[in-house]
């Protein structure tokens, strides 16, 4: 059995006192106005045609503060993935809809996998996640990155700003993985 230690300190989904959402969401509004936040939705297709799919999709309608959504879709037909796109569409922010099982990202999961990067030919959630990251970080101006599952019953767009708050709030003292920002005197070298 292996042990499991981690130094610093470790936060968990923030319960904000005895605020209201939309007061919450209100601040977090405010911080987007300088903090792009993209919310990663890992899922299959099957997952569209579950009642808990409709239910994120109808309460992420009210988050006003995303920059971006975007949708790591797995196990979908050309026809599924256009159809994912017409239901997403429906959001005030931008959506966009990675189709794992594409030519074009299958295109560059070989071409990657060629280079030596191990792994890429077996689809999962893991690998989903890694693609639309990935994907993600191609626009610098994103400042911050939050996922979660796309089966859950009880969703509630509380979880959204939960996820959110304590990466984008500059009065909070916790430090995650942070990219270097671009400055006007930085090379891009390679």
């Amino acid at each position: 059995m292996t042990d499991f230690f981690q130094n610093g300190v470790i936060t968990t989904l923030q319960n904000v006192g005895d605020r209201s959402l939309e007061n919450i969401e209100e601040e977090l509004l405010h911080f987007s106005k300088r903090r792009n936040m993209v919310l990663l939705l890992p899922a299959l297709y099957s997952e569209f045609e579950m009642p808990a799919m409709q239910t994120i999709i109808d309460e992420l309608k009210n988050v006003k503060y995303l920059h971006k959504v975007i949708v790591g879709l797995d196990c979908a037909t050309e026809e599924q993935f256009l159809e994912v796109k017409r239901r997403m569409s429906i959001l005030e922010c931008r959506v966009e809809v990675l189709w794992n099982d594409g030519p074009n990202v299958k295109k560059i999961y070989k071409e990657l996998t060629d280079e030596g990067f191990p792994g890429l030919d077996t689809p999962g959630k893991g690998r989903n996640v890694w693609t639309m990251i990935g994907y993600g970080l191609t626009d610098r101006d994103n400042y911050a990155f939050a996922l979660h599952d796309c089966d859950i019953v009880n969703y509630s767009r509380a979880l959204v700003a939960r996820l959110f708050y304590p990466i984008v709030h500059p009065g909070l003292d916790f430090e995650f993985n942070i990219l270097p920002q671009k400055s006007p005197t930085s090379k891009v070298v390679g």
